[in-house]
C-alpha cells in the first residue's frame, strides 16, 4: 500500500518562500558593499521609484528583485538592469524545473520587456534590460537548451522543442522579437532549503565579523530588518537597497574601513627584467613552505617583488602588500603592521575581486583574526579552482622587517610575523603560496624562529647593468659602463647616482672607486647639513636631529622639529632640498620616501641610546613652547623603555603655550597617560599603574568631549595646524557616518585637498539622501545631518567653481534654514579666501546665483565681508527677492544656539 503523502501547509509554504526571498535578497545585497561590476543598487518588490513613475502595473508587479548597474539605480543612469523573480518550492525543490512551470513568469518578462521598450525605446531596451529568473529548485537541461536555441536561432529537437515551444506560446513574440527576448532570460538555481539558505546568510555575516558573536548576529539581523522594510509599506517610494543602506545596517563608515593600507610603491622608471627572475618564477607555485627573498639595501627587493607579483599574476591570483607605505608606516594614523589593520587589507583585497568574504574591522581577539584570515585564503582558493583547477592565491609581502621594527618600537605584534608562524605551527593553508622580503640582517628579527625557503637577490650582472644604464644615459659607451659596473659593484640604487649625476663619475680614472650604498647616503647627508655646520650647529645636535626624522612619526613638522633642536628653519629646509626625493616635505612635514635612506639614518643615528636620550631631551625641554614635542615625547620614551621619564611626565602640567584650550591640553595629556599606562602594565608595575589608571579614567570623559569639540569646529582644527587635532579629526568616527564624511569635506577642502573633499563630499551626499529616505524613528535614534553637514556640500560645489549649482542646492531648503546652514557656507568660504584655497571668482560667481534666494542674500550680507560696491548689489537683489516673495517663512519651533534670524542680515 503506497504510503500517503503528507498535504503541504500552504500558508506555511507562503511564508516560507517570502523567507527564502528575505534571505537570499540580503546575501545580494551585501555585494553592494564592495561591488566588482558597478552593481549600485537592488530594488525590493517592484522596481526603483525613478522608474515606476512610467511602467505598468503588471511590470511593477513581476520585479520581485532589480539589480541596478552603473551611476545610480534608476534605468535612466544605469548602464545594465536585471529585473528578476524569485520562485520558492517547498515540496518540490529536488524537481527540475520546466518551461511549462515558468508560463506564468515568462509572460509577465514578456510584458515587462514590451513596456520598457515602449517607455525607454528599444535600443536602449536592447542595450541595458536583462530578466532573471531565480529558484531553490535544479533547472531542467531542456528548458536551458530550449531557452539558448531560442536565442542563437539554433534548430532543437525532442523535449528541448517541445519546452521551446510552450517559452514560445508563453510569450508571444516571434521571428526577431522572440531571439531578441530569449537572449533577455536567465535561470538561477539555487540548491538548498530556505533553512540552508539562512543559515548561509548567517555564515556570511558571521566570517565578516571575525566571529559569530553578538555582533554579527546583531549585523544578521539589521540586514533581515533592512530587507523587510524595503519589502513592506515603509518601502513605499524607498524601495531601493544601496551602499549606504548596507552600511548603516552593518555600522561601517565606508568602503574605505575594509581596505586601510593602499600600497605607494615609488616610480623608478624603466624596469630591468632580471636574471634570476624566470627561477624564482618557477620555484614559487611548488613551495611547500613561505619564501623569503633577501637582500642588502638598494639591491631593488621591492622592484622584485613587483616583476614577480607581475609575471605570476598572469596565471595564479595575486595579492601584493606593501609594509613600507612609501614612509607612512609609522604614522599614528597608519599603523599598517598591526593584525587588525594589514590581515584586514589583505582579506578585502580578494573579496574586491568576489574570492571571498569580506572581513568587517572590529576588536576581535588576535587570534580569531588569524582565524577568520586563514578561512578567507581557503575560500578564496576555493572559488579560484572552481574556475581553473590548480590555480593558486600568491600573498607578496614587502618589506616585513620595516613592518617587524616599527612593531619592536611600539611593543606590539607584526602581521608579516604572525602570519609566518601560522603557516609554521598552524599549517599552510592549501594553494596558498606566502612570498615575503626584507634586508638580508634583519632576517630574524622579521621571521622569527619560522622556517623558510630563502632567495638572495643578487646584484646586477653586468648586462643587466648596462640595461639599465642604456635606458638612462645617452650615448651610453662600453668604457662607461664597465666604469659604472665596477663602482657600483651591480648596486642598482648606486648605479641610479652615477647615471644621473656628472658624467665625470664615469670617467676611466674612476673605476677602481667603488661606492658602498651607507657610504653614499652618508655622503648626501653630510652635504645636506652642510649649512647647518656652517651656522654654529654642533655635531651632537645634529645626530639627535637625524635620529629624529628616522624614529619620530611622521611627517615631522619643519618649524617645530628645527626649534626643538634650536636649529633654524633655513637650514632643515636646505637639508629637505638635498635630500629630496629621498626625503619629501610635505605640507605637514618632513618624512622619508626612500627606504634605503631611512634605514641608513635609523641604523645609524636611530640606535644610538645616547642619541635617542640626547632627543628626548630636547623635546622634554620644549614641552611648553611646541606641539610635536609634546606629541612625539611620549612614544619615544616607550621606544627608550624609560618608565620613570614616563610617569613623571604623565603628570607634567607643561603644555604648548600655543595651545589656549582646555581640550588641546587635555589632548597631549591623555598621549602621556596612555603611554605610561602601556609601559607599567607591560612591566608588571602596579604600584604606577593604579595611579595612572585612575587618572585616565577622569581624563577619558573629558577627552571625549575634546573630540566632540574638534568635530564641531573642523575649520579650527585646519587653520590652527595641529598636526595631532588634524590627525583625530581623520580617524574619529561619528555615530551617524554622514557626519564624518561631511566634516572631513570641510577639513580636506581647507587643507587644499580638493579632490579629497569631492570624494568625501559624495559621500557626505549619500548619507544624507539615506537620512532624509528614513522614518522619523529612524532619525532619532541614528541621529543625522547639522547645519554645518549640510553646508559642506555647497562648500565644496563653490570650490569646484560650480556656484550656480552651488545655489540650486541651497534652493531646496526653506529661506529659515537656508539661512542658517548659509552661516556656515559663508564663514567657511571666508576662511577658505584667507587660506587662498577659494578664489574670489569662485566666491562672485556663487553670489551672483542667489539673485532669487532671500535667506541666501540675508545671510551673504549677515556673515561675509563685502565690499561697498557688492553689499549694494545684494541689498538691491534682496529687496527684489523680497517683492516677489509674498510672505518669507519664519521657524515657529526651531530652537538655536544663538539668536539669530533671517531678518539680520538686513540689519
Amino acid at each position: 500500500m503506497r504510503k500517503k503523502l503528507r498535504p503541504i501547509d500552504k500558508v506555511r509554504a507562503s511564508r516560507d518562500g517570502h523567507e527564502f526571498h528575505e534571505a537570499w535578497a540580503a546575501r545580494k545585497a551585501l555585494q553592494l558593499v564592495m561591488p566588482l561590476d558597478e552593481f549600485v543598487g537592488l530594488a525590493v518588490e517592484g522596481l526603483a521609484p525613478a522608474d515606476q513613475e512610467r511602467a505598468s502595473a503588471e511590470t511593477i508587479e513581476i520585479a520581485d528583485l532589480v539589480f541596478y548597474y552603473g551611476k545610480r539605480p534608476s534605468f535612466d543612469w544605469a548602464n545594465s538592469v536585471v529585473i528578476a523573480q524569485v520562485k520558492y518550492s517547498m515540496g518540490s525543490e529536488t524537481i527540475p524545473y520546466r518551461a511549462s512551470e515558468g508560463n506564468k513568469t515568462i509572460k509577465k518578462f514578456a510584458e515587462a520587456y514590451k513596456d520598457y521598450k515602449k517607455n525607454h525605446g528599444a535600443a536602449n531596451v536592447q542595450e541595458k534590460l536583462t530578466f532573471e529568473l531565480i529558484t531553490n529548485r535544479p533547472v531542467h537541461p531542456d528548458f536551458r537548451k530550449a531557452i539558448e536555441g531560442l536565442a542563437s536561432g539554433a534548430s532543437l529537437t525532442g523535449d528541448a522543442k517541445k519546452q521551446a515551444h510552450q517559452f514560445k506560446t508563453a510569450c508571444g513574440f516571434k521571428d526577431k522579437d522572440l531571439v531578441r527576448f530569449a537572449q533577455k532570460i536567465t535561470i538561477t538555481a539555487l540548491s538548498g532549503s530556505l533553512r540552508q539558505n539562512k543559515q548561509q546568510l548567517s555564515r556570511v555575516l558571521a566570517d565578516w565579523s571575525v566571529a559569530p558573536d553578538a555582533m554579527a548576529r546583531a549585523r544578521l539581523g539589521a540586514m533581515r530588518h533592512l530587507i523587510r522594510e524595503k519589502a513592506g509599506m515603509a518601502g513605499t517610494g524607498n524601495n531601493v537597497i544601496t551602499k549606504i543602506d548596507v552600511l548603516d545596517a552593518l555600522e561601517l563608515q565606508g568602503p574605505e574601513d575594509l581596505l586601510p593600507c593602499p600600497a605607494s610603491f615609488p616610480e623608478v622608471g624603466k624596469i630591468v627584467e632580471r636574471e634570476q627572475l624566470a627561477a624564482v618564477i618557477s620555484k614559487i607555485p611548488n613551495l611547500n613552505k613561505p619564501l623569503l627573498i633577501h637582500a642588502d639595501g638598494g639591491v631593488g627587493k621591492t622592484v622584485f617583488i613587483q616583476s614577480l607579483a607581475k609575471a605570476l599574476g598572469k596565471s595564479h591570483e595575486i595579492v601584493l602588500f606593501d609594509c613600507f607605505g612609501g614612509g607612512a608606516y609609522r604614522a599614528k594614523e597608519d599603523a599598517r603592521h598591526l593584525p587588525a589593520r594589514g590581515l584586514v587589507h589583505i582579506v578585502n583585497k580578494l573579496a574586491c575581486d568576489g574570492l571571498c568574504d569580506p572581513l568587517l574591522p572590529n576588536n576581535g581577539a588576535i587570534d580569531q583574526l588569524v582565524k577568520a584570515f586563514r578561512a578567507r585564503l581557503s575560500q578564496a582558493v576555493a572559488t579560484l579552482q572552481r574556475g581553473a583547477r590548480g590555480k593558486q592565491l600568491l600573498l607578496f609581502i614587502d618589506a616585513i622587517d620595516n613592518a617587524a621594527e616599527h612593531a619592536n618600537d611600539k611593543g606590539e605584534t607584526p602581521f608579516p610575523k604572525l602570519t609566518l608562524e601560522s603557516f609554521h605551527h598552524v599549517g599552510a593553508v592549501s594553494g596558498v603560496q606566502l612570498i615575503v622580503s626584507c634586508r638580508t640582517h634583519r632576517r630574524s628579527k622579521s621571521k622569527g624562529t619560522v622556517p623558510c625557503e630563502e632567495i638572495e637577490l643578487k646584484p646586477f650582472s653586468i648586462a643587466e647593468a648596462k640595461k639599465y644604464l642604456r635606458n638612462r644615459v645617452s650615448k651610453l659607451t662600453e668604457t662607461q659602463v664597465l666604469v659604472a659596473y665596477s663602482r657600483s659593484e651591480g648596486n642598482p640604487r648606486i648605479l641610479e647616482h652615477l647615471a644621473l649625476s656628472d658624467r665625470g663619475l664615469l670617467d676611466s680614472s674612476e673605476i677602481e672607486k667603488v661606492i658602498k650604498l651607507d657610504d653614499l647616503l652618508k655622503a648626501r647627508i653630510t652635504k645636506a647639513l652642510d649649512e647647518a655646520l656652517k651656522r654654529g650647529h654642533k655635531e651632537p645636535d645634529i645626530n639627535a636631529f637625524l635620529a629624529g626624522l628616522s624614529v619620530l612619526p611622521p611627517p615631522v613638522p619643519l618649524g617645530e622639529y628645527a626649534d626643538a633642536h634650536s636649529m633654524e628653519l633655513g637650514a632643515i629646509k636646505s637639508f629637505a632640498a638635498d635630500l629630496a626625493p629621498l626625503l619629501e616635505q610635505t605640507k605637514h612635514g618632513l618624512m622619508f620616501r626612500d627606504e634605503p635612506t631611512e634605514t641608513f639614518v635609523r641604523e645609524s643615528y636611530g640606535s644610538d641610546q645616547k642619541v635617542l636620550r640626547s632627543l628626548a631631551k630636547n623635546l622634554l625641554k620644549k614641552q611648553d613652547t611646541s606641539v610635536y614635542a609634546a606629541s612625539a615625547l611620549p612614544g619615544l620614551l616607550q621606544k627608550l623603555d624609560d618608565g620613570k621619564l614616563l610617569f613623571d611626565l604623565a603628570f607634567d602640567e607643561r603644555f604648548p603655550n600655543s595651545i589656549t584650550s582646555t581640550v588641546g591640553k587635555q589632548n597631549i595629556r591623555y598621549a602621556r597617560l596612555k603611554a605610561s599606562v602601556l609601559h607599567s602594565s607591560r612591566k608588571a608595575d602596579f604600584d604606577r599603574l593604579v595611579h595612572l589608571l585612575v587618572e585616565l579614567s577622569t581624563l577619558a570623559a573629558v577627552n571625549e568631549r575634546g573630540t566632540d569639540y574638534i568635530l564641531e569646529n573642523p575649520d579650527l582644527a585646519i587653520a590652527s595646524k595641529d598636526i595631532d587635532a588634524t590627525r583625530r579629526l581623520f580617524e574619529t568616527r561619528t555615530g551617524w557616518p554622514g557626519t564624518r564624511h561631511a566634516r572631513l569635506t570641510i577639513a580636506r577642502l581647507l587643507s587644499g585637498e580638493l579632490s579629497d573633499a569631492s570624494r568625501h563630499a559624495v559621500n557626505a551626499e549619500d548619507w544624507f539622501r539615506h537620512y532624509y529616505k528614513q522614518n522619523e524613528e529612524f532619525r532619532r535614534e541614528k541621529g543625522g545631518p547639522e547645519r554645518q553637514d549640510l553646508a559642506a556640500i555647497p562648500l565644496c560645489i563653490v570650490a569646484q567653481g560650480r556656484g550656480s549649482d552651488a545655489a540650486r542646492v541651497m534652493k531646496r531648503w526653506k529661506d529659515w534654514y537656508a539661512y542658517e546652514v548659509a552661516e556656515h557656507i559663508f564663514h567657511l568660504l571666508q576662511q577658505a579666501q584667507t587660506m587662498e584655497v577659494i578664489s574670489s571668482e569662485n566666491v562672485n560667481q556663487f553670489l551672483d546665483a542667489l539673485k532669487s534666494q532671500p535667506g541666501m542674500l540675508a545671510a551673504a550680507l549677515s556673515f561675509l565681508e563685502l565690499g561697498a560696491a557688492r553689499r549694494r548689489k545684494l541689498i538691491g537683489q534682496l529687496a527684489s527677492a523680497c517683492k516677489k516673495t509674498k510672505t518669507i517663512e519664519m521657524s515657529k519651533d526651531h530652537f538655536s544656539k544663538q539668536d539669530r534670524v533671517i531678518r539680520d542680515g538686513l540689519m
